[in-house]
């Protein structure tokens, strides 16, 4: 009997040693686009499995040992498997929020060309996550990892191709671009009056170019002599001579010359206090 007892004693300890389950397991990504698999391989440490069980947190289940899953839903999502040897010993290993599941993004921006800027001055924004990761594309120049705003001066007219490229992080899966193509063109705009009076409106006699190209103003006044004279790629003239001094209301002549001496104008702006 005594030996009875050893001998049943010994088998279960010998069991008991020889079952010891290590559950283990990874998936090929963790976080992922809502639509794409999701490959889980067991990892577990054991003599002999003889059934998994997996429970991939949505609802769905899996007995296979490697299973692939689709999530058809964003969020996060906690996995388990369950694991029997031949002893028969049941194993658990519980991953709390291991799967995050990301909409796909969609990409769309907005061009803001107000008279305002320059004419080869441009701000695109885009109506996009700001978690999202963000490359722009302007006309073959790429910046990567942008601010949802960006503004961007192109140095030629003529059609320019924009893209925006939204990427969720999902480790590529989930991307979407936009496409636009703006008609950039080179505009100068002179104002024929203006008045520098201190109120914050109209205060400068300001052309617009196009923010590229340099220019020089000269300013005459009635008797054909040079007041004021700038150079520059934005052009303005805040009703001061070049010297400093006051100038009194009237018309004033004023040339205007590209630095490369492609352009000129003239004409008459009134400046009135």
């Amino acid at each position: 009997m005594k030996k009875l007892f050893l001998f049943i004693l010994t088998l279960f300890v010998s069991v008991f040693l020889y079952s010891q389950t290590q559950v283990e397991f990874y998936a090929d990504s963790t976080v992922v686009c809502y639509g794409f698999p999701v490959h889980f391989v067991d990892s577990t440490l054991a003599d002999t499995i003889v059934s998994w069980f997996w429970d991939f947190g949505d609802g769905d289940t899996s007995t296979l040992q490697n299973p692939v899953h689709n999530y058809d839903t964003a969020g996060v999502f906690s996995v388990m498997l369950i694991v029997t040897d031949t002893t028969p010993v049941n194993d658990t290993l519980i991953k709390t929020d291991y799967i995050t599941v990301r909409d796909t993004p969609v990409a769309n921006f907005i061009v803001d060309a107000t008279t305002l800027y320059p004419s080869f001055y441009y701000v695109f924004v885009a109506d996009s996550s700001p978690t999202y990761h963000l490359s722009w594309n302007f006309n073959g120049t790429l910046l990567s990892d942008t601010d949802r705003e960006m503004y961007h001066i192109f140095q030629t007219e003529g059609e320019k191709q924009v893209s925006l490229i939204v990427d969720n992080g999902a480790a590529g899966q989930c991307v979407d671009t936009a496409f636009q193509t703006i008609d950039v063109r080179d505009s100068i705009n002179v104002p024929n009056v203006f008045t520098p009076n201190g109120d914050g409106t109209n205060d400068y006699f300001t052309i617009k170019t196009n923010g590229v190209t340099t220019y020089k103003l000269d300013i005459y006044n009635r008797w054909g002599a040079i007041i004021y004279e700038f150079e520059g790629k934005r052009i303005l003239w805040d009703g001061y001579s070049s010297a400093g001094v006051w100038l009194e209301t009237g018309t004033y002549f004023y040339v205007l010359t590209s630095e490369d001496g492609t352009y000129s104008k003239h004409g008459f702006v009134f400046l009135v206090r």
